[in-house]
Order: C-alpha cells, then structure tokens, then sequence
C-alpha cells in the first residue's frame, strides 16, 4: 500500500475486518484492523480511509472510495466488518444515470507551454495527470 501511495497507483483496498479474540465471531464482532488501516504503512504514507455505518451504505462508499482514488490519483481503503456483511436490509439498486459523474481526465496532449510531458505536475486539486499507457 506504501508504493502504491508513492507511485499515485488509484486502487480501492477493501477489509472486511474479521471477528474478534477469545472466542471470536460467535460472542463479538469488533473493528481490530482500524489501527493497521491507519497506520499500516511505511513512514509517513497518507491515504484515505473510509467506513461503512450500514449494509446498505456498502455500496455508496464503495463508489466514493472509487471517485477519490480516480480523481486524487491515490489508494484507498474501504473498511467494514463481519456485523454489516452478514447483516441485511431493504435497499434499492440506483440507477447508473441517477450516479454522479466520476471525471477521470487523460493526458492526451502538451498543454500550452510544456516542451514536454510532466507526469508529476500538479493540478488544482495536487494529483498528477493519468498518462495513457
């Protein structure tokens, strides 16, 4: 995940974080990966990290953690645990037009000014342009 940061690879990890010690998932569901999602990196590696609260919030931050990875040209982790996957409730699919637009922009040509290609200039929002390979 470090080099992933260090090479600005936009990726989504996702952890589903598993049931507890002692006598594990039958007595208690807990989140002991929280402290390895934040800190389980070389040095100091920023990434960001979201939750689901619900089974149903699962897949609005699944699109979320997509659309930062995209547009920050970062990876990101997507956490939740055993209570919400195994956990159930009504919820309806949306549909793909009533979705926000995830703009991913492509380095197709030299801007005004640039003799050559800058793979890691900046933009407004401090992520780098996507080359195409």
């Amino acid at each position: 995940m470090g080099l992933a940061v260090m090479l600005e690879i936009p990726l989504v990890v996702i952890n589903i974080q598993r049931g507890g010690p002692s006598t594990g998932l039958p007595t208690k569901t807990e989140q002991s990966d929280l402290l390895q999602a934040y800190y389980g990196r070389n040095g100091e590696c920023p990434m960001p990290i979201i939750a689901s609260a619900t089974p149903s919030d699962c897949f609005d931050v699944a699109f979320e953690a997509c659309r930062i990875s995209l547009q920050h040209m970062t990876p990101v982790m997507l956490l939740s645990d055993g209570y919400i996957a195994n956990g159930a409730e009504p919820w309806k699919f949306p549909k793909s037009d009533d979705l926000p637009e995830i703009k991913v922009t492509f380095k197709k040509e030299l801007s005004d000014g640039e003799e050559k290609y800058l793979p890691y200039k900046r933009d407004e929002k401090l992520a780098r342009p996507w080359a195409i390979p």
